[in-house]
Order: C-alpha cells, then structure tokens, then sequence
C-alpha cells in the first residue's frame, strides 16, 4: 500500500513516487504504469524517502520538492527524474525551498511568453 504520495503522467506513462505505507516505512520506491501495454515497472528510488510532498512534471522532467522523510523530519530539498538517463538527482541546496513544506500543491501552466 501507498498514501501521501505524488502521482505524475509523463510520456503517457503514470508514476507513483514516494509516499507513505503505514507501517513506520517511508518510501523512496517509484512505479510506472504504461497504460499502452497495461503493465507496471519499477522506476530508480528517489534519492530521500519523503511524502507529503509537491510533485509535478515540467521540461519532461519529473520534480518533488519538501515532503516528510524519516523521523517526520520535514525536508527542503527537491530532486528531479529525468527519463532520458533514467535517474533522480538532487539539485543542489541553492535550489532547495526556501521554507519547509508538506502536502502542498504545485501546477505548471504551459504558455509561449514571446
């Protein structure tokens, strides 16, 4: 089982991130879902456990940001997924948020600002 976790469509494909569990277990796991073949796979962990927190798809790339980790210790640091290399990386601590934050929102509106 997974709650408080970030779900995120990129590519057509689903991705669950992180979360939750219920037993103490703060995760890191990341599963896919391909709606094309009705089958799921497992992505790379995140880098930190952490749910509770913002997570969004921008520049095909998949963000979160903040969130509970370990010990409910709330977090400020953000990683990214990037499918063309398959991995998360945490940006470095100057992109971090500026103020802790859990179960929050986050849209990203594409426009042409030209």
């Amino acid at each position: 089982a997974r709650w408080d976790h970030g779900v995120v469509v990129l590519k057509g494909r689903l991705y669950a991130v992180g979360g939750f569990n219920g037993a103490e277990k703060w995760l890191k796991s990341v599963e896919i879902f391909d709606p094309a073949t009705n089958t799921c796979l497992v992505a790379p962990d995140l880098n930190i456990p952490r749910f509770g927190f913002v997570s969004f798809v921008h520049d095909d790339r998949i963000f979160v940001a903040g969130g509970v980790t370990t010990n409910n210790q709330v977090v400020l640091s953000v990683e990214v997924f990037d499918h063309r290399t398959n991995s998360w990386s945490l940006l470095p601590e100057t992109s971090n948020l500026s103020v802790a934050r859990t179960f929050g929102a986050a849209t990203v509106i594409n426009f042409d600002a030209s």
